[in-house]
């Protein structure tokens, strides 16, 4: 298709794995958009020529959107973004959800769309949104979409099915405003053993899942970007020696165990499987089960990223814990690829 009609603005961008997907699939990207300056860094260093708004979007107007992009209303061709969801869950009811001041950042991702009129949107977020209050915040959300011209699909999607080597679940909302059928990507990988046992066959082949072992285990002599092996204190390193490959905190001595009760903190990875989802302290023993598969440390960036599916050239800027969190927080570029691919097949439908 002409690219022309397959520019997008990325807001709430984050370190950019949404930008990178859309791109890969074969988007145009014509400005990004975060509040976060390391954030700002890691986009200039990788996306060298697409502008950056650093700031608030509250502050942002419609019209300097469209003079940095370089655009006009209704020729972006696609408006991504995952506002921040503080306020989400204690809405009352359709009605109020808008008026909640915590929802202002979603409420400024809809004022956007409506400003610039973009042929299709895309909102990730969290998996409860589709639950919250039974299901009242998802209805509430399709309604806000809806009230601006923009017909609405729903659907948790699972990274792991689409190439990524992470368990991560999230929810995304996809709308368009020219009445065109919306397609959700088809999942392209799946467990393998599962699918024979259930016998669950049909007439497109499905990939086993990418698992940890193929995504990072090479990385254990190379001198990459991002790739410090962090340190532990040795109470940290003692806890650390007792816990075999896929096992957790229960196999830690009792008089060695941590304070804290959750028993999947302490986890060690199984090169065998996908991860399990990254989260922003991915570099913390007590915050997950996503230590190293072979050694007695918690994950480095880069691989942590590898596990997002981002390539080696991909640089994150900032001190140690700013990218540590611009990894968790990313969308998965190969997730983001599948969704922009999906939306092409409705444009070319």
């Amino acid at each position: 298709m002409d690219k022309k009609n397959l520019t997008f603005i990325d807001l709430f961008c984050g370190a950019g794995g949404m930008t990178l997907g859309l791109k890969m699939a074969g988007f145009e990207p014509r400005l990004g958009v975060d509040f976060d300056k390391d954030c700002e860094a890691t986009h200039k260093m990788n996306f060298k020529d697409v502008p950056f708004i650093c700031g608030d979007i509250n502050n942002l107007t419609s019209k300097e959107i469209l003079k940095l992009s370089g655009s006009k209303k209704g020729e972006i061709a696609l408006i991504v973004g995952g506002p921040p969801c503080q306020g989400f869950s204690t809405v009352n009811g359709k009605s109020r959800f808008l008026e909640n001041p915590k929802n202002r950042l979603f409420v400024q991702f809809v004022r956007v769309i409506q400003d610039l009129q973009p042929d299709w949107f895309v909102m990730e977020n969290v998996v409860g949104l589709t639950t919250m209050n039974n299901g009242r915040v998802r209805l509430a959300i399709i309604d806000a979409f809806k009230n601006i011209g923009y017909n609405v699909e729903s659907k948790i999607l699972d990274a792991v099915d689409y190439g990524v080597a992470q368990f991560r679940q999230r929810a995304f909302f996809i709308g368009n405003n020219k009445g065109s059928q919306i397609h959700f990507p088809e999942r392209t990988h799946c467990n393998i053993k599962k699918q024979n046992q259930l016998n669950l066959f049909d007439d497109k082949k499905l990939l086993p899942y990418v698992t940890v072992g193929d995504r990072i285990m090479d990385l254990l002599d190379k001198n990459l970007p991002n790739h410090e092996r962090p340190t532990h204190a040795p109470i940290v390193l003692e806890r650390m020696s007792h816990v075999p490959e896929g096992g957790n905190q229960k196999d830690i001595p009792e008089d060695l165990k941590p304070p804290q009760l959750y028993k999947n903190t302490y986890g060690r990875l199984d090169r065998s499987k996908p991860s399990y989802t990254i989260h922003t302290r991915f570099d913390v023993a007590s915050t997950g089960s996503l230590y190293h598969p072979t050694e007695n440390r918690a994950l480095t960036v880069r691989e942590g990223a590898r596990l997002q599916s981002f390539p080696d050239w991909f640089v994150f800027a900032g001190k140690k814990g700013s990218q540590y969190r611009q990894v968790g927080n990313a969308v998965p570029p190969l997730l983001a690829e599948a969704i922009g691919l999906a939306i092409i097949k409705s444009l070319k439908n």
